[in-house]
């Protein structure tokens, strides 16, 4: 990934902005985190500083790297008993303030609804994959749209009971393409879940052209999760127009808002 677009050169300090931007997202919100902490003991100290101590549990596990963290983040929301709504939340995603009810609340009136992220990716309205859902499937909730798409990342809302159903997609991790690509290949995992465009030959050779990397993912979901591809359940993945978040890696901000003023403004705050 390139560099984040403000506080390259400090991730503490890129996270805590980060974090501070969750909270101010949540507005009236309660919400219990537990920290998956893989950083050094600094990292401890902001999260206790930031959030409320009795909402907050932290678990220092090492350096256990991206595959073991999204598991291990999966056995604690899947067996947590103090929400039905949980939240998977990477720690370089801006958020901005009071948006977090809106996602709740489509979620919450949309039964047929599995997952709603709070990132509109730029590669919503280029990728053929995400082309491919038709616009008309678009929903108003709370002033704003929302569309069916066909991946996102790790940051992710949905219900504590669709996650213990997709649990195997999430949790065996692609372990040959992590170490081929460098980072967990998100992108595989979604095309499984919501089987957009998994069946078309003819989107795999127009990626093969121009994304191939969204061509890799998809032999790697045919490889890796052919079960669920043919046997599962299709899962319906939402995303907000405008973006109620962004993730901070430079050229790949949420289109159609100023992120740098919503960042000073935010720093302006804490």
């Amino acid at each position: 990934m390139s560099k984040p677009p403000i506080f390259a050169e400090d991730k503490l300090k890129l996270v805590e902005l980060c974090l501070k931007s969750l909270k101010a997202s949540l507005g009236n919100l309660r919400a219990k985190m537990w920290v998956v902490l893989t950083g050094p003991p600094e990292y401890e100290q902001m999260f206790e500083k930031v959030w409320p101590q009795e909402d907050l549990v932290i678990l220092n596990v090492g350096r256990i790297g991206n595959p073991r963290s999204l598991q291990k983040q999966i056995d604690i929301l899947t067996t947590q008993t103090d929400a039905d709504l949980v939240f998977l939340a990477e720690d370089d995603y801006f958020y901005l303030p009071g948006k977090f009810q809106s996602a709740v609340e489509f979620l919450r009136s949309n039964p047929d609804a599995s997952f709603v992220s709070l990132y509109d990716h730029s590669d919503n309205y280029v990728v053929p994959f995400q082309q491919s859902l038709p616009r008309a499937k678009a929903r108003k909730s709370g002033g704003i749209s929302w569309y069916s798409r066909a991946t996102t990342t790790h940051s992710f809302l949905t219900r504590k009971a669709t996650l213990q159903k997709c649990r195997h997609v999430f949790r065996a991790t692609f372990w040959g393409s992590y170490k081929f690509w460098g980072s967990d290949t998100d992108t595989a995992h979604w095309l499984a879940l919501t089987k957009t465009g998994i069946f078309s030959l003819p989107m795999f050779l127009k990626s093969l052209v121009k994304y191939r990397y969204w061509a890799a993912c998809m032999v790697l979901a045919w490889i890796f999760r052919w079960r669920q591809i043919l046997f599962g359940e299709r899962y319906t993945l939402w995303t907000p127009s405008p973006s109620i978040a962004t993730h901070m890696s430079a050229g790949l901000e949420a289109p159609g808002i100023d992120w740098q003023k919503e960042f000073v403004q935010c720093l302006s705050k804490v």
